[in-house]
This record gives C-alpha cells, sequence and structure tokens, in this order.
C-alpha cells in the first residue's frame, strides 16, 4: 500500500485535477443481437451521466470500445455527434483485429469535426484484452469466452506505435499536446513499456471475492499494477459490480454489493485516478447486470453518494 500511495502522489502532482476524467464505459450496441445504438441513444445516455444525483465528482467522461458504429466497416460512431452536444470527453477504443477500419472511422470523424470532437478525445485504447484472449489458457476455455482474436504484447505495441505516427502525421494540427495512446487489459497483461498509460480492468467480481474483501483486492491489484508501470500512469479504465447475475465463486451479484463496492472502491478513486466505470446502465442481456441505472424507471439502483 506504501508503494501505491508514493506512485499516486507522484502521478498526482504530474496530473493537475482538471486532467483527471470520471465516467462510464458504454458500449456499440444493445443485446445480444447487436443492435446499433443510435446517436439519440448516447445523446440519452451521456446527459444521463452528467446528471447523476448525489455523485462525488461530475460524471463527464465516456469510454468507447470502438471508434466505428457498430455493424459497419470504417463508419464514425455516432456517440462522436453525442458528445459534441453534450460536451462529454472521450477515451476512444480501437479494436485491435478492425485496427485500420478504427483509423479510417476515427479520420473520418476529425475530418468532419475537427477541434470540437478532438477537444474532448482524452487518449486512445489500442485494443481491449486482447493479451489476454492471446493466452493458451483463454483460448481453450469454454465458448462462452471471447478468446479467438488475441494479440501479441508486439503485435499491440506495434498498433500503438502505428497510431502514434497516423496521429502526428495527419492530425497535428488539431492537438496542442500530443495525444495519449495505450492500451487496456486484465491486470495480469496491463503493463507495457513505451506508452503513454496503461489502462487496466480490476475486476474483484471476477477474481471471485467476497464484497468484503473487494476493496483490499482491489487496492493490491492497483498497488502491484503502479509499481510495475513505475511512472507510466495506470488508468482504471474498466471496474463495477454486477446489481444481478450468477455468482462467480464468493462475489455475490445483488444491488447490496454493487453499492458496498460503489461507496468502498468508487468513492476512493473517482476524482483521483482517470476512472471508467462499469457500467452506466446494461446495455446487453448476456451476462451479469451491472448498471447502475434502472432501465424502466431511468433512475438509480442505490446511493450514489460517498
Amino acid at each position: 500500500m506504501i508503494v501505491y500511495l508514493l506512485i499516486l502522489l507522484l502521478q498526482t502532482v504530474l496530473l493537475d485535477a482538471a486532467s483527471i476524467h470520471t465516467g462510464f464505459c458504454v458500449g456499440a450496441f444493445w443485446g445480444t443481437a447487436q443492435t446499433p445504438k443510435t446517436k439519440a441513444d448516447f445523446l440519452r445516455q451521456f446527459t444521463l451521466a452528467k446528471n447523476l444525483p448525489n455523485v462525488p465528482v461530475s460524471f463527464n467522461s465516456v469510454r468507447l470500445f470502438t471508434s466505428q458504429q457498430h455493424n459497419t466497416k470504417g463508419t464514425p460512431s455516432e456517440a462522436f455527434e453525442a458528445a459534441i452536444e453534450t460536451n462529454t470527453t472521450l477515451l476512444l477504443g480501437f479494436w485491435a483485429s478492425a485496427f485500420e477500419y478504427e483509423k479510417v472511422a476515427l479520420g473520418a470523424a476529425f475530418a468532419k469535426h475537427g477541434k470540437k470532437l478532438a477537444d474532448l478525445v482524452v487518449g486512445i485504447s489500442v485494443g481491449n484484452e486482447d493479451i489476454l484472449r492471446n493466452q493458451p489458457d483463454c483460448k481453450q476455455a469454454p465458448d462462452n469466452k471471447p478468446c479467438v482474436e488475441g494479440q501479441s504484447p508486439e503485435n499491440i505495441k506495434k498498433m500503438i506505435r502505428e497510431t502514434e505516427i497516423w496521429l502526428k502525421q495527419d492530425f497535428s494540427d488539431l492537438f496542442e499536446e500530443r495525444l495519449p495512446v495505450g492500451h487496456t487489459d486484465t491486470a495480469a497483461f496491463a503493463i507495457l513499456d513505451h506508452v503513454d498509460y496503461n489502462g487496466a480492468t480490476i475486476y474483484p467480481y471476477w477474481h471471485g471475492d467476497k464484497v468484503e474483501d473487494a476493496n483490499q483486492s482491489f487496492f493490491q491489484t492497483l498497488d502491484d499494477l503502479a509499481s510495475r508501470s513505475g511512472e507510466i500512469p495506470v488508468w482504471i479504465t474498466e471496474t463495477g459490480w454486477p446489481y444481478a447475475g450468477p455468482n462467480s465463486m464468493a462475489a455475490i451479484a445483488n444491488s447490496k454489493n454493487a453499492q458496498e463496492y460503489w461507496k468502498t472502491v468508487g468513492c476512493s478513486i473517482f476524482g483521483k485516478y482517470n476512472t471508467w466505470w462499469f457500467q452506466l446502465e446494461s446495455d446487453s442481456t448476456d451476462g451479469p447486470d451491472w448498471g447502475i441505472i434502472d432501465a424502466q424507471t431511468q433512475k438509480p439502483r442505490f446511493d450514489l453518494s460517498c
């Protein structure tokens, strides 16, 4: 814990409060049928996030897993226009498996919107849990684990470097400072060198921890990540606790535990670390329900104060 606090202090000195972003991970489609979200869907979600009651900080940032409109090849996400209209900052995602199409989509969006969009982009995550999916254990797992399109660390770093060069060559006029580019992966595979940040998904629920032990589990993981990452900032690109769904060993999905995780873990990191919570409202019927908002009432499922 001492190592974590020292590194957090160093990173806090390097990052002023205005540069810390808090928000939600937002998917590109609804349900198992993968119905693409529209601009109206994104507008509603971004507005909802910015008007949550009793939250300790403003939830005015969104992490997108892809920069493409779902079920297209290179069409910009309709989330971009929604972000501009709501002044929502964006951690953009590139699917590693569709890397070239992601660049086409974002390039078209920058060409159309210019600095109105560029000023909202806080970084790019090249890939999402691709190194995990490249592990033999993951590839041999049951079919409900999407481990068919993994990438090696070397391939991810190559795509990161290509993204940096592409941004510098084609869009340097849009950014006063170099846009941070990194990768998101599970804690065991989240640390890369020669990146601007290391993005980590941290889930005591998937680790099978009781909610009473989740705070300790989370910060032990974060301590380890910060130690391994050194001077490269760690961004918490995904964490949360499900409101409903199957148990994960000792971890139980219910409203009480979702609120406990929000109070103990969330309230300890909001406004201190770049954090994108999973998630505002459930957008898939496949797996646990992680939403803090009830889809019918559009109200919080539990007290969001700290």
